[in-house]
């Protein structure tokens, strides 16, 4: 019997991991779409006044998801 329980346990650790890294990729392209929004949605000027260009939006939202 014991026997049984541990090999639940560690079937669950893999799935437990599994459905982490599902629920950290979402949540890391919430903020890629997030980040990618809000810059996209500036005009030239604001950019310019926060040293970007457009060019530069999907990398800096792209980085946002890497802190």
């Amino acid at each position: 019997m014991a026997h049984a329980v541990e090999n639940t346990r560690s079937l669950s650790n893999p799935l437990s991991d599994m459905l982490n890294r599902v629920r950290d990729a979402f949540a890391k392209r919430r903020t890629y779409n997030k980040v990618l929004r809000e810059l996209s949605g500036m005009s030239d000027r604001e950019l310019t006044d926060i040293n970007l260009c457009r060019g530069d939006i999907r990398r800096v939202a792209w980085e946002a998801t890497q802190l």
